[in-house]
């Protein structure tokens, strides 16, 4: 029973590292016919936008806005630390999974575990999903009053050209095109 916990956890993180690296690098918006990086190696995300974004001062309201929400949060660490420490003290703790009662049980440990990173892992993404309708705003209040137009489809297929949403998840969106 412990080695199917042990999978899943790893598998949990694998996850993880690759939503975290293919969210943030492969982001891009065309102006004037040119790919533009939406998210450089900067720590701010949207921040390649900003060069055009900073001519409108709504859009560079909700930008801004937009930032600040996008940032790292104390909570979120919190309960990743804490998830991962129960976890981690569920495997190395002595005995087997059958003994011991209550919240000293192994498999408890490992349970309670998992569910504190699943439940921080989903209100992450909720934030995050919410928070790119912020950056969406931005763009369509630079694209009311100024030129070039930024065109920025985040639930788009560049190669098939189709609707399509790579996040897990449900989520409906209205995609207005200029």
């Amino acid at each position: 029973m412990g080695k199917i916990y042990l999978i899943f956890t790893m598998w949990l993180v694998q996850i993880n590292v690759i939503w975290a690296s293919s969210n943030t690098c492969g982001r891009t918006a065309t102006i004037n016919h040119r790919e533009v990086v939406i998210d450089t190696s900067t720590t701010k995300k949207g921040e390649g936008l900003r060069f055009y974004l900073d001519r409108d001062e709504e859009a560079k309201k909700w930008l801004d806005i937009y930032q600040k929400k996008s940032s790292p949060k104390w909570y979120n660490a919190a309960m990743g630390t804490l998830g991962t420490s129960l976890m981690l003290y569920g495997l190395i703790r002595p005995g087997s999974f059958s003994e011991g009662h209550g919240s000293s049980n192994k498999l408890v440990l490992l349970s309670s575990g998992i569910s504190v990173l699943i439940v921080n892992y989903l209100v992450l993404r909720v934030l995050r999903s919410r928070n790119e309708t912020l950056l969406l705003r931005s763009i369509e209040e630079y694209n009311k009053r100024n030129l070039p137009k930024i065109y920025f489809y985040p639930f788009k297929d560049h190669l098939r050209g189709e609707q399509v949403s790579k996040d897990l998840g449900v989520s409906i969106g209205i995609i207005k095109e200029f």
